[in-house]
């Protein structure tokens, strides 16, 4: 289902890299072979070949992810020039 939805965003941006990582890594070798089937069978074939590369997973890119989204919000829901 993953490498099917994944396949979509593929089409619909023209992305040629896809980037793994995530607390699942550590099962990534039972994981891909679903993964690339579902990929293979939704990206057209124009967009052959992607590149997927596959990153352990970390602490650091949790917490960097979370200081990420605490920016974005801040900077989202406190626009310039607004009255707080």
């Amino acid at each position: 289902m993953l490498g099917r939805s994944l396949g979509g965003t593929v089409n619909l941006l023209g992305i040629s890299t896809i980037i793994v990582t995530g607390e699942t890594t550590a099962l990534w070798e039972h994981l891909r072979p679903g993964f690339e089937e579902g990929l293979q069978e939704t990206v057209l074939r124009f967009h052959h070949p992607l590149n997927i590369t596959v990153r352990d997973w970390t602490e650091a890119e949790g917490a960097i992810g979370a200081a990420g989204m605490a920016l974005h919000n801040a900077v989202v829901l406190n626009p310039a020039g607004s009255a707080s």
